[in-house]
């Protein structure tokens, strides 16, 4: 059987538990130790970085895609628990590989030929984080923001707009995740408010 690249029931314990307890338990005991008071304030905002589609569910990106899956659909749902609270989530993304120092560099080669997408500068998450965590986003809730379609020309309302066309449900269900051509202009529907989810122990 020829080599090849390693596969996730060959990653050991600790790897799995590392990225793991790095890209999801993190984020979810950050996200219930802030969420209460900013809920009772009636006023915050939590913002996760997760990654595209097709790096969750493509072969040999597993813990890491899992781990991250794990953390889109968590904020969904804390998205839709703390509808009308005053308190948003939302996902920010580079929408691409982002050319930072864990880039392998076999995608920073293919990336430079034209093999595979742009790779996206840290400072492009920029723009649209400054977006999410505003004034102007107070009823933005459950939307994924994809920072490589965010165009800082255009005014913000249009420019969020065109890097976040649809809500999380919407988003993580296309079966189509680069070259999205169509946008929506609608908001997410509006939901009963339910925080329980930020009333367990984050121990």
């Amino acid at each position: 059987m020829c080599a090849g690249p390693p596969i996730a029931i060959a990653s050991s314990d600790d790897v799995v538990r590392a990225v793991i307890e790095t890209n999801y338990i993190a984020a979810d005991q950050m996200s219930r130790r802030v969420a209460p008071k900013m809920v009772e304030q009636r006023w915050g905002r939590i913002v996760n970085v997760t990654t595209k589609l097709d790096t969750m569910n493509r072969p040999h990106t597993s813990p890491y895609g899992a781990s991250k899956a794990a953390l889109e659909m968590a904020t969904e749902v804390w998205a839709k628990e703390v509808e009308g609270t005053g308190l948003t989530i939302n996902i920010v993304n580079p929408g691409a590989g982002a050319n930072t120092l864990g880039m392998a560099e076999e995608m920073r080669a293919m990336s430079r030929e034209g093999r595979a997408p742009r790779l996206v500068e840290p400072e492009e998450m920029v723009p649209p984080l400054l977006y999410v965590v505003s004034r102007e986003a107070d009823t933005i809730n459950g939307w994924r923001f994809d920072a490589n379609l965010w165009d800082p020309t255009l005014p913000t309302a249009e420019a969020a707009r065109r890097a976040g066309p649809a809500p999380l449900a919407s988003r993580c269900t296309r079966s189509r995740t680069d070259d999205r051509d169509g946008h929506s202009s609608g908001k997410p529907a509006r939901r009963r408010p339910a925080s329980s989810v930020f009333a367990r122990s984050a121990i």
